[in-house]
């Protein structure tokens, strides 16, 4: 039982990183016609739908059960990839296209990671969340990179990138009977039934939330993980445009047309940092151990991360796409080192029964950031340069860790 469930664990991650889209979304929104201000603002639609769903989903996921709230996420992502594969550049068709994928977002994250915790707990593995968490993060980032290759090959051979949108459909509903297989104990975690129960949950939720950041250095340790993510959620695709950039430089790929050279270097560079990134989310724990607390880990790792994003811009500043495009697999490998160790970090932090409500609070403020911080790096890429996206990012990590440097805790 306890291997089949770690498969089942690791297959969800897979399957759900199988996103044809995500190496050329946006390119595709690009090649639609829209600026980088709208993108940002379709980023922002979407983190601030999250936004609002966030708590609610991660509620009812304590109350009525998480299988059940998985089993939705999975339906909401396929009617989001129709809506895109048939939206043809109308800017609000894609933006409820947008609201449907958060939905999904909404009630998967922190859903998930509630599940596999309680688990832990319940088979006597609550001391091994960080090792085994890693493990089966890394079966996801596997799937992003076979992702980013077969999305290469379907825009390599049919030169339309609107069809990695339906193609996401098939490996989603493999993910959706995944979830109608995980054993029914997983709902209904709060299965008592009288009136006011909803009630009481939110007021306890709330309680909670206060609590938190009653408790400092928890409070600050949820700021550190949402801020980070939130800014790596805002910045990070920007590695489209710099690949695009490179492979219409290399001499060796001119007998190619244009799309067909982005969609091989792309495919070569997505593959790359996905298979490192899930190298380093199994080495989370030895990365962890490297250090002297868990608490120096992550904030090394914040540090590093806004060192890293000024070096981008520096290297793009002097025409060095190359350059910072590997360091851009850097950013992701960071990403994927830390988010172990902080999820580890919190769960030993937070009351059992209400793990999937504080994880989702954790999403919500992740959310809130990106909502933020999207919109303005379009605006900076649209009327400055695309290296002014990180160089103002790092410059927003380095003064929010004067504030959220977390130190050591009993």
């Amino acid at each position: 039982m306890v291997k089949k469930m770690l498969f089942k664990f690791s297959a969800y991650g897979f399957l759900k990183n199988l996103q044809f889209f995500d190496p050329f979304i946006i390119l595709f929104f690009r090649a639609n016609g829209l600026s980088f201000l709208e993108i940002g603002t379709l980023i922002s639609i979407r983190e601030l739908s999250i936004e609002v769903l966030e708590i609610p989903t991660g509620i009812i996921a304590d109350i009525t059960g998480k299988r059940k709230s998985m089993i939705f996420s999975f339906a909401a992502y396929i009617l989001s990839f129709i809506i895109f594969y048939f939206s043809a550049g109308f800017f609000l068709s894609y933006a409820a296209a947008m609201i449907l994928f958060a939905l999904g977002e909404s009630f998967r994250t922190g859903t998930h990671k509630a599940i596999i915790l309680d688990y832990l707990d319940k088979t006597g593995q609550s001391d091994k969340k960080i090792e085994y968490y890693g493990k089966t993060r890394s079966f996801s980032k596997l799937g992003s990179a076979l992702s980013a290759v077969i999305a290469a090959i379907i825009v390599f051979f049919s030169g339309n990138l609107n069809i990695v949108f339906i193609a996401t459909i098939v490996p989603y509903i493999g993910g959706l009977f995944l979830m109608m297989s995980y054993p029914k104990e997983f709902d209904n975690t709060h299965s008592e039934k009288h009136e006011g129960l909803l009630k009481n949950f939110i007021i306890q939720t709330k309680n909670s939330f206060i609590s938190i950041f009653r408790i400092k250095e928890l409070g600050k340790a949820l700021l550190h993980s949402s801020t980070y993510e939130g800014i790596f959620k805002a910045s990070k695709d920007y590695l489209q445009p710099i690949v695009k950039t490179q492979a219409l430089m290399i001499p060796i790929l001119l007998t190619l047309d244009a799309t067909k050279r982005v969609s091989l270097l792309i495919g070569i560079t997505y593959t790359i940092t996905y298979l490192l990134s899930s190298i380093a989310s199994r080495k989370s724990n030895s990365y962890k151990n490297l250090f002297s607390s868990i608490e120096s880990s992550l904030n090394t790792a914040f540090i590093a991360t806004a060192v890293i994003l000024a070096a981008i811009g520096l290297f793009m500043t002097l025409g060095l796409p190359s350059a910072a495009i590997i360091l851009i697999i850097l950013f992701f490998v960071f990403e994927n080192l830390r988010k172990p160790v902080v999820i580890g970090y919190m769960s030993e932090r937070i009351e059992k029964k209400q793990r999937a409500t504080i994880l989702s609070i954790d999403s919500q403020l992740k959310s809130f950031f990106a909502m933020i911080s999207a919109p303005l790096f379009g605006l900076l890429a649209d009327n400055l340069k695309l290296e002014s996206v990180f160089y103002s990012g790092s410059l927003i990590m380095i003064m929010l860790f004067l504030f959220l440097r977390i130190k050591k805790t009993r």
